[in-house]
């Protein structure tokens, strides 16, 4: 913690002078840690406490998952993690009204897919990375790989994939007939001020390139976006 901020208003009793001396005598403390267990070990707690709480963790983990125990705390001297909890809040509102009619289908993969899996529907895949499944709170194993792989090869969907490159996608999705993406990002579980790990992603489509992307598309009307037609 920083000592180098006084108060424009000096008081008698003021403790800027000492405050090194008092910081250093006080235990650690970690609210992440105390609100993250309240989560899972019974603790009862208002709907909207509990909210707040899981908003919290959340925001303040690398990996933005939920897991009985912590896994990485995302705050660093470097960051001023206030302007970053404000920032989303301000998103609330935005999002809400996005995902207004918005349905969340929370099934095993397989039966989703299975309901919308039609020949002129767009289907966006984020499986967790192959060797990177444990930074996910659910398993998902190599036979999930392989059994998603099972129903994207049969699909008569328009199907784009993400994943990092790794030898055992072209067996899972062979390139004659998956078209391969790549771009360079910063990985987000590795960022610093003065470090940015950088990371390839891909996108496999199952389609040819398209000769206009979404982003070229004329803007729908409101009244179209309100009822959801095309």
């Amino acid at each position: 913690m920083s000592t180098q901020l006084r108060s424009p208003l000096p008081w008698v009793g003021g403790k800027y002078f000492s405050a090194q001396h008092i910081l250093t005598a006080f235990p650690p403390s970690n609210s992440y840690d105390v609100y993250h267990y309240s989560l899972f070990d019974g603790t009862e707690l208002d709907p909207l406490e509990r909210a707040a709480r899981w908003f919290y963790v959340l925001r303040s983990n690398f990996t933005g998952c939920m897991r009985p125990s912590p896994q990485g705390w995302s705050a660093s001297a470097e960051k001023v993690e206030s302007h970053a909890y404000h920032t989303a809040l301000d998103l609330f509102q935005v999002v809400q009204a996005r995902l207004r009619l918005v349905l969340i289908d929370n099934r095993d993969f397989a039966e989703v897919f299975r309901q919308y899996n039609r020949l002129r529907t767009l289907i966006y895949v984020d499986p967790p990375y192959l060797e990177a499944e444990d930074y996910y709170a659910a398993s998902f194993t190599l036979a999930d790989h392989e059994r998603l792989a099972a129903l994207l090869n049969e699909s008569t969907a328009h199907v784009a994939l993400s994943y990092y490159p790794h030898p055992r996608l072209d067996d899972l999705y062979p390139a004659t007939r998956w078209r391969r993406i790549t771009w360079e990002v910063a990985k987000h579980s590795q960022r610093s001020a003065k470090t940015k790990a950088r990371a390839t992603e891909m996108l496999l489509c199952n389609y040819p390139a398209p000769a206009t992307t979404l982003w070229e598309l004329p803007e729908i009307e409101a009244s179209t976006q309100q009822t959801g037609r095309r």
